[in-house]
Parts: C-alpha cells; sequence; structure tokens
C-alpha cells in the first residue's frame, strides 16, 4: 500500500465522534478566527481582482461565497483560501525545522461543507482533517529546505478533507490527491525577497487545483498513486522517505495549532509581544523609537535565541540598549541560517 493510499484510507474513515474533547473545544475558535480573516480581506486589491475572475469564470453557484453571491465550488474554494490567507492573519503550525498555515486548509472544508449540506459537525471534521494532514507532513517532511513551499502539502490536506465530506471512496480520494500533488506544487522562492502578492494568493491556487482533481477523481480518473515513493516522486525530490504510519494518527491537528495574536510572522510573535511589554514596563514612548535591530545567537542553547535591541532618540543616550526577549523568542535551527 502506498502512503496516498493509507492516507485516503484515513481520510475515509474519519467521523466526528473520533475527535478529542480538546479539538472539539478548539475548532469553533479557529473557525471564528478564519472567519475573521475572511472578513479583514474583502476589498483588498488582489483580493478583489480575484473576486472579478470569480465572478468571470466561476459560473453561479449552487456554493455560497463569503461577501456575497455564487460559484461553482472550485472556483468558491478558491475564493474562501484567498480570503483565509491574504492578510495574512492565520493560524500558524511550527514543526522543529518547517511551518505552515493550517488554516489554508479552512476554505476548502467551509465550501464542500456547504456544497453537500453538511452541518457544523461536518464543517468541524473537514477543518479537523485538513489540519491534521498538513501539519503531519509539515512535522514529517523538509519540503521547504529542499525548495518546496509548505503549500505543496495542501493537494493531500485538501482532497482528505473535501473527499471525506463529499463521501468520496478510498480509491477515489487517493486518485484525486495524487493527481493534485504531482501537478500543483509550489516552489519556496513564492516567500523570497522581494515579496510579491502572490505570497497571499498561492495556497488559493493550490485549492483551485485540488478542487478540480477532487471532482475528476468522482468521474473516475485516476492518477499516480506512487507519487511520493514512486521513481522521481517526492521522496525524491526531498531527498528522504516519508514515512508516515496514518493508522496510527488520530484527527487532532487544530490541537497543535496557533492562533496569532499579532499580524506578523509566527516566529516573531514572542518577541513582537516582548517589546509590547518592554514599553509598558519601562514606560518607553514608541514614538521616539528611532530603529530596533535583530539578530541571532547559537550561543544561548542548541535552538538559536533572537535578540532584539530598540535604539531611542535623545531622551536615552546613544550608548544605552535596551535588549528585549534575549532568551523567550527561538528560532527553529533552519531560520536563522
Amino acid at each position: 500500500m502506498t502512503q496516498v493510499e493509507a492516507l485516503a484510507r484515513y481520510a475515509a474513515r474519519a467521523k466526528f465522534d473520533d475527535l478529542s474533547a480538546e479539538s472539539r473545544k478548539q475548532l469553533p475558535v479557529h473557525i471564528l478566527d478564519s472567519l475573521g480573516c475572511c472578513l479583514a480581506a474583502l476589498g483588498a486589491g488582489p483580493v478583489q481582482a480575484c473576486r472579478e475572475q470569480v465572478a468571470e469564470f466561476g459560473g453561479t453557484g449552487p456554493s455560497t461565497l463569503i461577501g456575497g453571491g455564487k460559484a461553482n465550488p472550485i472556483y468558491a474554494a478558491f475564493w474562501h483560501t484567498v480570503l483565509v490567507r491574504y492578510v495574512d492573519f492565520m493560524d500558524n503550525f511550527l514543526a522543529q525545522t518547517e511551518t505552515c498555515h493550517t488554516a489554508d486548509n479552512f476554505g476548502v472544508a467551509l465550501t464542500i461543507a456547504d456544497y453537500v449540506g453538511g452541518s457544523g459537525r461536518d464543517l468541524m471534521l473537514g477543518v479537523a482533517l485538513g489540519y491534521t494532514v498538513q501539519s503531519r507532513f509539515v512535522d514529517h517532511a523538509n519540503f521547504m529546505t529542499r525548495g518546496l513551499d509548505h503549500t505543496a502539502q495542501l493537494a493531500f490536506s485538501h482532497n482528505a478533507a473535501a473527499g471525506r465530506l463529499l463521501g468520496l471512496s478510498e480509491q477515489q480520494i487517493g486518485h484525486a490527491m495524487a493527481m493534485a500533488a504531482v501537478s500543483d506544487a509550489s516552489f519556496a522562492v513564492v516567500r523570497a525577497k522581494p515579496l510579491s502578492q502572490w505570497k497571499g494568493l498561492a495556497s488559493a491556487q493550490s485549492a483551485l487545483g485540488a478542487m478540480n482533481t477532487l471532482f475528476l477523481a468522482r468521474r473516475g480518473v485516476e492518477g499516480p498513486l506512487q507519487v511520493i515513493e514512486g521513481p522521481l516522486g517526492i521522496d525524491h525530490l526531498l531527498g528522504m522517505k516519508i514515512d508516515i504510519d496514518w493508522d496510527k494518527q488520530a484527527y487532532e491537528g487544530v490541537t497543535e495549532s496557533t492562533i496569532k495574536k499579532y499580524n506578523s510572522m509566527i516566529h516573531t510573535q514572542s518577541a513582537v509581544h516582548c517589546m509590547v511589554e518592554l514599553t509598558k514596563q519601562r514606560k518607553i514612548d514608541p514614538n521616539k523609537i528611532v530603529s530596533i535591530e535583530g539578530g541571532c545567537s547559537n550561543s544561548l542553547s542548541t535552538s538559536p535565541a533572537a535578540v532584539f535591541t530598540a535604539w531611542t532618540k535623545s531622551s536615552v543616550p546613544r550608548n544605552r540598549r535596551i535588549t528585549a526577549c534575549r532568551t523567550c523568542f527561538r528560532l527553529p535551527s533552519s531560520m536563522a541560517r
């Protein structure tokens, strides 16, 4: 049995009763957080361009769109993923060396739950599945360090969640994932400076491709099920063997995801918090801050610690610096290179 086939079986058998009490408690919080991100994105320039694209090519139904209107489920999933991702305020999963935005799975789960007339429990199950599948790939493989973006795993998580909600068979879910994975891999350069608008839209493109293969699989189209371990497959690209025992996985991805307090990179959340607290404790006027310098030190532990120094105006001597968060903000070693 291939990794894709084992994952498809894992997705097809998922039930709401499989979710722990903690997952059931956290899922509504993450769903509301994702909806807030969606509403915040309405009207942004690139988002409006996507809306015009949906209006021209997405048809007139049957899926309801946030912001009004209808579209087919393929373009509705694209639209909702644009919204949840664009403002960069959505939740996040942080592994030892890699990361991902688990909320990239929300738009697909919402769209397909609506498409099938599902309940709130169905939506929660879809979100739980998507979050878990993507985070397990991030935890077990080195996509980004080999040049692939963390949206590459969405080919698996989108189709796992949507295939289960759509009631597809194990075989259909497997083929949907295989077709999407072999065709829609994205490159990490999308996150390199200078940043483009596509950074905030790349996961929506993954949703568009995944939903296209999902409905093709429902019609009997087959894909390369050995896309991970087969010749020149993902294992070959990563230089490692992905070996996830899906029979032993629960559906608890949401309990490992973090909701951002500040609209900044997940790695900077504690540093921003420390700087805010520092201004309160030292009674520093933020308007007098001239610059903030950041750096990394490997001397404090095996995990590099970020050191942030704030320089103020003449009210503080130029040779005096205020150092914040010397040890509380830690970076994965791959981020400090």
